[in-house]
């Protein structure tokens, strides 16, 4: 071979026995990479056996990545193109040429390529299996090469005729696909000419269909294009393939159906989808029901790993399956093929055990592909579930809990105390994957919407009953978290018998870590629910628990992130404690590092794209450099999922901590502010945006409280700049991380907003101008995201099924959730800037927000308009109003007549504001149309189902027709005494803060005027009278801002003058609470009257 690359040289690097291995391998490595090549190209061009060749071409292919001389790497292409014909490995060295050729020389690149697509055109033709391997090999690894230059179908056409082997045949033809998947002409007459005539064959043999089928879901995945144009065929050749190979067949058109309906109109594939009910289907539903190959014996045990997680059949590939098409299928499906399939096997009790498990598993995947289809058919399903609870099979136990857990939302009254008892009883199963899999539909049902009050006392009882195992009391424990969590009347009456428990299992050490991390967690949850008064005790011993450690958990540090919600101003003395150690795991470097890579990392990173390693935490890709070699770029997930909980953990703690968290806001925004452009997590951004947010909040509380908004006032600018510039780099399908910016945006303003009556030296460093641009920055989202509504809301048009039309719908939902907050920042802008903001107003938001006033299929676009429009005609000063309110005046008396809840609200709020701030000619024209509408909101029956439009209305209707200043005071558009009880009748306000001060203001109003108050008092006596004022009180001395001092002191004035008027008034009659605090009210104005120095 050569003096160094022998045959004795080859085994060392081969053997199993390191100490021949490594000093071969080191010595190797030691070499130029110069002189290898040239060592390996002697070898090459000398008579050597198979696997010795083999291997020196997988030594050369590595080297050739490091090499970047174009001579060199020109030089040895032309002494191994005429080797490919002898093995893979040298047509792999070849690709391997042309890519590092392509990389530091694209034009060269071409030229090579179509040097090597010449040369080896003729073996093609003749399907000689090295020159089809080659060609797919340069398709696969520089497609923009190849595909410019692969008119490929003469070749292939011919390479039939040659009988070449059809699965090479097939893997070329997808290849060659994807190098020219922009050429729609040439795909459609490759996909003709080449697939056609393959699929038309009936006598392949298993492994020659896996091989078709592994090509064709390569090109559903990939290039859906060239499969469309011959779909049928393609269709037809998977239900025959199915005879053989079911579920390949199945997952290719599955496949391809789903690709298609993303990309394109969806599920416009009626013949598709017709063939997979009628000819797969019940294939995939016969197997469900046999399954010849599930092991009940091992069921139980091989579904532990190593965590204590349970894995929910995962590996069940059928189930999947069948899921994934009746999900295309839509819920026609249901009666017409499943239904009719499982009832038999579960009505018959003589049939196998298997049978049962069968029709539960396809029960279990119509109801999570279908399940607004499916809810028709719960209760059906239900009884099926709770008759298999009761059998005395495990594996049926399970599947009847999984099937009970999809339910939940469905069951009735009458019902759900059979569910009760069914999971109470199984929770006490030996079977621990039982018991785990009943404490997982206690969370369900805890989660669900059914009243649970009665049943809570049942099931903590019954999961206090699981089997001691780790898996089943984390479980377990969980499940009473939830249930602590929607319960808490309920958890109040229990927390005697659970949290002694949960102490019990924190404090033994020889438990597993994740138990008695569960149990903490549990705990402090249980802790919330029942409040400070019950868990502070306990909640100190917890803490010096935790304390007491060395280096205690993330897990037990962020307990007591939820142990400062509760104990408050309590817990600032443990702070010094915990919150150092959060803010160091938020500060650890989660970077990327670059390593070494092997070919295997290659290979595993070109099947899946991302390598996973759970063992290690880490994600990883590993990519061919030339000059470099193989490069591993890792990045540890596991770490990144620690950074993001310590950051969570001071999220609660400076939301729970307020004022008291300002030691630590400076470092805590130093750590976290960078990591809003942390790119390989936008679970990290998102929450390192929300808890900024959350810190600048204890800032300006801090502030305000040392008298010093210094700090605050210079990172205001700085924070919301770095939030609006995220917001406008994030991928549009990032809508929980979108949310969160824009939610933290509207936060940070509305912490400004608030403390602008206190001072006004936040807005210190942040001038018009960059309001402005902050403006500009939420308006291109925000029309983003309203161009997403309309593209999505298209899609309703042709919607099939009602599942998809539900999907559709929370689509939508999620860029409701993202027009919130920008609306509502633009919104604090205004009420900031007041008057100034009119030309920004005029500028940037009417001209986008202005059409959708008119209404359109978009009602949340209008509701945002509406919103914006109303803020304003309230702040932006006569002239805005002026301007603003004839257009805002059509929308509103529109925005009555609406079925939105939240467009009725803000319409009401809007002719609010135009009776206010407006000419009283902008409504004149409309007032015979408003008054019932809006007296109409304001009647009682509202107050129970809608309070905020209730409470809104009376304030319109005394702001139209009663308050001293309305702009339809005394006229005849309403009876004054009407007005006057629906007005009264509402009161206290108490929804809307800034609502309720201008209205209890307006009450004493019509007490201090003479005619107005006579009607009062002949409407509800003084008596009524006092009962208003005292329950205002009482929300004010709650520390609800629902009126001002000054209106506090017209109460007691008012009182004081009733009670010279009325002497046998009484306060009787009032709660505890009202009467305390007028009381105190009173006292109060006494003692102010008091300090009063008369001259």
């Amino acid at each position: 071979m050569s003096s160094i690359v022998t045959e004795d040289f080859l085994k060392a690097l081969l053997s199993p026995d390191g100490s021949q291995r490594i000093p071969a391998e080191t010595y190797w490595k030691s070499l130029p990479v110069e002189q290898r090549v040239s060592e390996l190209r002697h070898a090459l061009s000398q008579p050597i056996g198979p696997w010795q060749q083999q291997l020196v071409a997988v030594l050369l292919r590595r080297d050739i990545l490091l090499v970047t001389e174009e001579p060199l790497l020109q030089s040895l292409l032309q002494e191994l193109l005429p080797l490919t014909a002898t093995h893979t490995a040298i047509g792999d060295c070849v690709t391997e040429i042309v890519f590092v050729l392509h990389e530091i020389n694209e034009s060269s690149s071409r030229h090579t390529m179509q040097t090597i697509l010449q040369t080896s055109s003729d073996a093609v033709t003749q399907g000689h299996p090295m020159a089809l391997k080659l060609w797919i090999s340069l398709a696969e690894r520089i497609p923009s090469v190849f595909g410019p230059m692969a008119v490929v179908c003469d070749h292939l056409s011919a390479a039939a005729r040659a009988g070449a082997s059809p699965g090479l045949f097939m893997k070329l033809a997808v290849q060659a696909a994807q190098a020219t998947k922009d050429d729609a002409s040439l795909l459609e007459h490759m996909s003709i000419t080449c697939v056609v005539p393959l699929l038309q064959t009936t006598t392949y043999d298993e492994a020659t269909l896996q091989e078709l089928l592994e090509s064709l879901l390569d090109a559903a995945t990939d290039v859906p294009a060239f499969l469309s144009p011959v779909v049928e065929p393609v269709t037809a050749f998977c239900c025959r393939a199915a005879r053989t190979v079911l579920l390949p067949s199945v997952q290719v058109l599955v496949t391809y159906a789903d690709t298609y309906a993303r990309m394109h109109q969806r599920h416009q594939l009626p013949a598709l989808t017709a063939a997979m009910e009628h000819e797969l289907l019940p294939h995939m539903l016969q197997g469900l029901l046999e399954f010849s190959g599930f092991d009940a014996e091992t069921w139980a045990e091989v579904q532990l790993d190593d965590e204590g997680a349970v894995h929910e059949d995962d590996d069940d590939y059928t189930a999947q399956l069948l899921q994934d098409m009746l999900r295309l299928m839509g819920s026609p499906v249901l009666v017409r093929t499943i239904l009719p399939a499982v009832q038999p096997c579960l009505m018959d009790p003589h049939l196998p055990w298997k049978a049962h498990r069968g029709a539960l598993v396809a029960l279990q995947s119509a109801a999570m592909a279908l399940p607004v289809g499916f809810a028709r058919y719960a209760l059906v399903a239900l009884q099926w579930a709770l008759q298999q609870c009761q059998s005395s099979h495990s594996v049926l136990q399970y599947n009847a809990l999984v099937l009970l857990g999809l339910l939940v939302d469905h069951v009735d009254q009458e019902n759900l105390p059979f569910m009760v008892n069914a999971i109470s009883h199984l929770l006490r199963s030996p079977v621990v994957k039982v018991a785990s899999t009943a404490a997982c539909c206690v969370v369900s049902l805890a989660r669900s919407d059914n009243e649970m009050q009665s049943y809570v006392g049942t099931l903590l009882d019954a999961l206090s009953s699981v089997p001691v195992h780790p898996v089943a009391q984390v479980r377990a424990v969980g499940a009473v978290a939830a249930l602590a969590q929607v319960s808490q009347e309920d958890v109040v009456t229990n927390y005697a018998g659970v949290m002694p428990g949960l102490l019990s299992l924190f404090s033994q050490p020889q438990s597993e870590e994740y138990v008695r991390s569960a149990a903490l967690e549990t705990a402090t949850i249980v802790g919330q629910a029942v409040g400070k008064d019950i868990f502070q005790c306990d909640a100190i011993q917890l803490l010096q628990a935790i304390l007491s450690q060395n280096q205690p958990p993330l897990e037990h540090l962020v307990a007591c992130a939820r142990i400062a919600s509760v104990l408050e101003d309590s817990y600032t003395p443990y702070c010094a404690a915990v919150v150092p150690h959060l803010l160091q795991r938020a500060s650890e470097s989660t970077d990327v590092t670059l390593s070494e890579g092997t070919e295997q990392d290659w290979a595993a990173t070109k099947e899946t794209r991302v390598v996973v390693n759970e063992e290690d935490g880490t994600q990883s890709m590993t990519v061919a450099l030339p000059g470099r070699g193989y490069t591993k770029v890792t990045l540890n997930t596991s770490s990144m999922q620690e950074k993001t909980l310590a950051i969570r953990a001071i999220y609660e703690h400076a939301a729970a901590l307020g004022a008291n968290f300002g030691p630590y806001v400076k470092v805590s925004f130093d750590t976290l502010l960078p990591l809003l452009q942390f790119r390989y997590s936008s679970e990290l951004r998102a929450v390192s945006a929300q808890t900024l947010a959350a810190v600048f909040e204890a800032s300006c509380a801090a502030g305000v409280h040392a008298n010093s908004l210094e700090f605050s006032r210079s990172i205001f600018p700085v924070l919301v700049r770095a939030i609006c510039n995220q917001i406008a780099s994030e991928e549009p399908d990032e809508m929980e991380n979108l949310f969160a910016l824009a939610d933290s945006l509207s936060d940070i303003l509305y912490a400004v907003y608030i403390r602008l009556d206190d001072s006004d030296t936040l807005l210190a460093n942040f001038d018009l101008d960059q309001s402005n641009q902050l403006v500009r920055s939420c308006i291109q989202s925000l029309v983003a995201c309203l161009r997403r509504r309309d593209e999505i809301s298209k899609q309703l048009a042709t919607a099939s099924s009602e599942d998809e039309v539900e999907d559709i719908k929370k689509q939508l939902a999620s860029e409701d959730n993202l027009l919130t907050p920008l609306v509502d920042s633009i919104g604090y802008n205004l009420k900031i800037f007041k008057h100034g903001f009119y030309p920004t107003f005029q500028k940037e938001v009417a001209p986008i927000l202005g059409p959708y006033l008119n209404g359109g299929d978009d009602a949340q676009a209008t509701l945002s308009a509406v919103c914006l429009f109303d803020d304003c005609v309230e702040h932006c000063g006569p002239k805005a109003a002026a301007a603003v309110g004839p257009v805002l005046a059509e929308a509103v008396i529109k925005g009555l007549c609406s079925t939105n809840d939240d467009l009725v609200r803000a319409s009401i709020y809007g002719v609010t504001q135009i009776a206010r701030y407006c000419p009283s000619s902008v409504l004149s024209a409309h007032i015979n149309a408003i008054i019932p509408r809006v007296a109409s909101f304001a009647a009682g029956h509202v107050k129970e189902s809608h309070a905020p439009i209730y409470e809104n209305a009376a304030s319109a209707l005394a702001s139209l027709v009663l308050f001293p200043n309305s702009p339809f005071r005394g006229s005849s558009v309403m009876k004054v005494d009407t007005a006057l009880q629906l007005f009264v009748a509402a009161l206290p306000l108490s929804e809307d803060g800034d609502e309720a001060k201008i209205c209890h203001a307006g009450f004493c109003d019509l007490l201090e005027e003479e005619s107005t108050a006579q009607h009062i008092l002949n409407m509800i006596g003084a008596a009524g009278i006092v009962e208003i004022i005292g329950n205002t009180l009482a929300l004010v001395f709650e520390d609800q801002e629902v009126a001002t001092d000054e209106t506090v002191a017209r109460f007691t004035q008012i009182l004081a003058r009733l009670q010279q008027q009325v002497p046998n008034l009484t306060l009787h009659n009032l709660s505890d609470e009202s009467r305390s605090a007028i009381h105190a009210a009173m006292g109060h104005f006494a003692y102010a009257s008091s300090k009063v120095v008369t001259p």
